[in-house]
């Protein structure tokens, strides 16, 4: 097994957006300033099973967030932190059958007068399989997960946005020969269980949909 560790730093300007917007811009913003140390246990290379973990801990100073108010306006966070943990893996069968998986858990910690960070899902993550069904023909299998997660709009102040999953499923054939050298075709079923639910607030994702590209 690999172990290894990082440890990064990083600083932010505001945007003219941030700075400027005539509803909800903020001239006093100040830059944002980010830490990040990171722990992690990694498979060796080539294995058929590869893997890795992965414990990060971030810490945000000014981090730029919005306010829904009143007034509402982006605003400076004083200090937010981020502890977590990323499990990846995959394996490749003899066969010819591939499996892959991620998850994502964070814990975010801030003032206790300040309102949750948007967009923080406490868990996310996600599966795929790609499986061999004719000589140059995949099917290929991918579920994600998004967990509870906090959001604001200027239209419906705070809100908490439930977790959902969705399923997609995609049929890819590669046609080579003489006249066409790499020939992509792929026929896709998006949110095969036509589940609804909202990205961000007045954000859909997607109703079940047929994709067909070359």
């Amino acid at each position: 097994a690999l172990l290894g560790g990082s440890i990064t730093t990083a600083t932010k300007l505001p945007s003219f957006y941030a700075l400027g917007h005539p509803l909800i811009g903020n001239p006093q913003l100040r830059p944002e300033q980010a830490r990040q140390v990171e722990l992690y246990v990694a498979s060796l290379p080539e294995t058929a099973l590869s893997y890795r973990l992965t414990a990060f801990r971030s810490r945000y100073r000014d981090l730029i967030d919005f306010d829904a108010g009143p007034p509402p306006q982006l605003v400076n966070r004083t200090h937010i932190t981020v502890d977590g943990m990323e499990a990846s893996g995959a394996y490749r069968f003899a066969s010819g059958l591939r499996f892959d998986a991620d998850a994502t858990r964070m814990e975010v910690s801030g003032p206790p007068t300040a309102p949750p960070l948007r967009f923080r899902p406490r868990w996310q993550g996600g599966a795929r399989l790609a499986l061999p069904i004719a000589a140059g023909t995949d099917l290929q299998l991918s579920a994600r997960y998004l967990g509870r997660r906090f959001d604001s709009s200027i239209a419906t102040g705070d809100r908490w946005l439930g977790g959902y999953a969705w399923l997609n499923a995609t049929v890819v054939t590669t046609v080579r020969n003489a006249a066409v050298k790499d020939l992509r075709l792929s026929f896709a079923l998006d949110n095969v269980l036509d589940r609804r639910a909202e990205e961000v607030i007045g954000s859909p994702i997607g109703a079940r949909r047929i994709r067909i590209g070359v």
